[in-house]
């Protein structure tokens, strides 16, 4: 089975990462991959800062998506 997800569809099973283990991830990356994902996230618009704002207090809609 696979989650529809605009344009994308993605297995269920890849959806087996949760919130928690996204911010656990984040607070343990290197400090290297750290500025790139700063980078990445400059160049949508967006910063680490709005990352990890999104994870402590999740829309709805990524709740249901991580579970």
């Amino acid at each position: 089975a696979s989650v529809e997800m605009g344009v994308f569809s993605l297995p269920e099973e890849s959806l087996s990462v949760t919130l928690d283990d996204l911010k656990y991830t984040l607070h343990n990356i290197t400090p290297t991959f750290k500025l790139r994902l700063d980078f990445l996230l400059h160049m949508l618009g967006m910063s680490l800062d709005d990352l990890e704002q999104v994870l402590d207090n999740p829309p709805e809609e990524i709740k249901q998506m991580f579970g």
